[in-house]
């Protein structure tokens, strides 16, 4: 029977003073006793058993150390300034990744920027940086990491079509092969969903993470279709499949006809339930919102921006950015704890794949030796200034809604 804390506090006062004064070979055997009976570990029972022992002699008053003080000691910081401004600097040029995906690629950042004169360190720091845990990371950052927490609005009106279309659900077992994609409709509304307006194609593989985004001038049928066939042709690898929401945009014969040329599967999801298509639902935000925000885009030259955009992060999330899949869930009562593999690009896992084509390979291996991650960066912020100055032009008084991170930009600019 486990024992209360209070049951706790008065087993370790009887046990402490026999402990300080055993023998070594006597303490053991009272530590696996007393683990025994309160659950501690042993390094902490140790302890805990010592400072309850400790007696102080003030005069005639006999003091007692507090079992359930902390006891604070310092240790020298194995961190110092060059070490957190250079993590500062890989953070903001890998694009302000969380602690565990930013650890999982700080050995692929470092060499980019080092390889490219972006970033200049010892080999101390070098050691320094590739050793830390992502919770060091988290702890380090934590006064550079502000975020903004913005929604958009839903735009999903479904269509009669799509009860001739299959239904796939979250609860089916998943093709785990490369090629299965799920699409989404990202729109640049601005808040007010008034009047044409621009939209982005969003379009992951559900198997390696590999995405790629395409804008579309409005949601009509004619240029959705354009957007995923400019999307599919930087696909590395053959499409199998095709899953989207219930929206009109893909509930339609276009697309329809557009898979059945293609001899690709294309299935839905249910009617209000995100789940069925969540892979897409979270790259619209890890990818789309982070790097485009929320203002208004409705104009062509925007267009053509989001499209430049777009090829530069063809190449940085999925050749650069790690990203986490989940395993699989574990319910105990209320409480549901996640499992998540170990945090790899896109492109690393189609290089562990045996389905995929070793020509194929051989062209993302090829493409990741001349990439500079930084200078790729370097264009994305360009695209991104010149969509805010377009956004400001239209409503001058408008809020900025999307975090701008640029003033890091000087620190890891050769």
């Amino acid at each position: 029977m486990e024992l209360t804390m209070r049951e706790r506090k008065k087993l370790t006062m009887v046990k402490a003073q026999t402990y300080v004064k055993a023998s070594k070979a006597k303490k053991t055997a009272m530590l696996d006793d007393f683990c025994e009976s309160t659950g501690y570990q042993r390094k902490y029972a140790a302890r805990v058993l010592h400072q309850a022992g400790q007696r102080y002699i003030l005069g005639e008053t006999i003091l007692v150390a507090d079992p359930g003080k902390h006891i604070k000691r310092y240790r020298p910081s194995r961190y110092g300034p060059l070490v957190q401004q250079a993590l500062i600097t890989i953070w903001s040029a890998s694009t302000f990744l969380g602690p565990v995906r930013l650890a999982a690629g700080m050995a692929l950042f470092l060499e980019n920027l080092v390889t490219h004169g972006h970033l200049h360190i010892d080999e101390e720091t070098r050691q320094l940086l590739l050793q830390m845990s992502p919770a060091t990371i988290g702890r380090l950052l934590a006064g550079e990491r502000k975020r903004y927490h913005l929604h958009g609005i839903s735009h999903t009106r479904s269509t009669p079509l799509g009860g001739r279309i299959p239904v796939q659900t979250c609860m089916d077992p998943p093709l785990l092969i490369p090629g299965v994609l799920a699409v989404d409709l990202v729109g640049h509304d601005g808040g007010q969903a008034v009047d044409d307006f621009n939209w982005t194609l969003t379009v992951t593989d559900c198997t390696t993470g590999w995405t790629e985004a395409g804008a579309a001038r409005t949601k009509a049928e004619v240029y959705v279709v354009a957007a995923l066939e400019t999307c599919l042709q930087r696909y590395p690898g053959r499409v199998v499949s095709l899953h989207a929401d219930n929206g009109s945009e893909f509930m339609n014969g276009h697309l329809v006809r557009f898979c059945l040329a293609r001899a690709i599967a294309f299935t839905r999801s249910r009617p209000y339930h995100k789940n069925d298509n969540a892979h897409v639902e979270e790259k619209n935000n890890s990818v789309v919102r982070k790097f485009v925000g929320y203002d208004r885009h409705d104009s062509q030259a925007e267009i053509d921006l989001l499209n430049r955009l777009y090829q530069s992060l063809h190449f940085l999330v999925n050749w650069f950015l790690p990203s986490q899949k989940l395993l699989h869930k574990v319910r105990i009562g209320s409480h549901i704890t996640k499992v998540y593999d170990q945090a790899q690009t896109p492109c690393t896992r189609m290089l562990a794949r045996m389905d995929v084509s070793e020509e194929t390979k051989q062209q993302l291996r090829s493409t990741r030796a001349t990439l500079d991650m930084t200078s790729l960066y370097h264009e994305i912020l360009h695209c991104q200034e010149q969509l805010d100055v377009i956004a400001k032009r239209r409503q001058p008084r408008a809020i900025k809604k999307r975090g701008n991170y640029a003033y890091f930009l000087d620190e890891f600019t050769a």
